[in-house]
């Protein structure tokens, strides 16, 4: 399941132990962005994040994590 704005735990997959929260950039690029981070309240924590497209791409990735939602 993918919600936007809300921050989850990624529990397995090539992110495990890392933070996510799906943002839709609707206003510059339309599309959407998956933001990493270690840590959200920390501004100098380890952070990435990809950009896709649209839903169809971001489902796509989505589904190579297991997400626990605490937000």
């Amino acid at each position: 399941m993918v919600l936007l704005n809300k921050i989850g735990y990624i529990s397995s997959g090539d992110m495990k132990t890392f933070y996510l929260k799906i943002v839709h950039d609707i206003d510059n690029t339309g599309g959407y962005y998956i933001l990493f981070s270690k840590d959200f309240n920390d501004l100098y924590a380890e952070t990435y994040d990809e950009w896709y497209l649209n839903l169809e791409e971001l489902t796509g990735r989505f589904s190579d994590f297991n997400v626990e939602w605490i937000s």
